[in-house]
């Protein structure tokens, strides 16, 4: 009879992490296609990569502050009114760590955090990564939805 129980409790879990894993899956892949298209790209020198590499570190730490989402999906947002409320909780903290990438992009700070000296590639880094807190904050706060659809069995 446990083991039959086991057995249920494994499928449950393999039921709340299948789509997690999906979804981060897509991810790694996405970022692994944007890496080969910069090395694949016709202007893409040593600079350029670099730039782009550093450029993502950057937007990756900033996006870092949205991982909040994730767990406010899962207890607090019960009602369609909650989930509203998050996203606009969400959305003004995606568009202020963007905001933040977008100034470095303009500003000297972003060529010193590089290390990259030429600042027009540093330039265009950031603004082609400025979205990046936007689709990590959905996807964070998706994830939490996920789980908590799939535990509210």
């Amino acid at each position: 009879v446990e083991s039959s129980s086991a057995s249920g409790e494994y499928c449950e879990l393999v039921g709340v992490l299948a789509p997690l894993a999906t979804v981060q899956l897509g991810l790694d892949i996405g970022e692994q296609i944007v890496n080969t298209t910069l090395s694949r790209a016709s202007r893409s020198s040593p600079e350029v990569l670099a730039a782009f590499t550093a450029v993502y570190f950057w937007a990756k730490l900033l996006s870092g502050a949205l991982l909040f989402f994730r767990p406010l999906a899962l207890v607090p947002v019960a009602t369609k009114g909650d989930v509203r409320y998050a996203v606009a909780l969400l959305l003004p903290a995606a568009a202020a760590c963007s905001l933040c990438i977008v100034a470095l992009a303009f500003t000297p700070a972003g060529v010193w955090l590089t290390g990259v000296p030429q600042p027009e590639v540093v330039r265009d880094a950031f603004l082609a990564i400025c979205l990046l807190p936007v689709t990590d904050g959905a996807v964070y706060f998706c994830q939490g939805l996920l789980l908590r659809r799939r535990l509210s069995r």
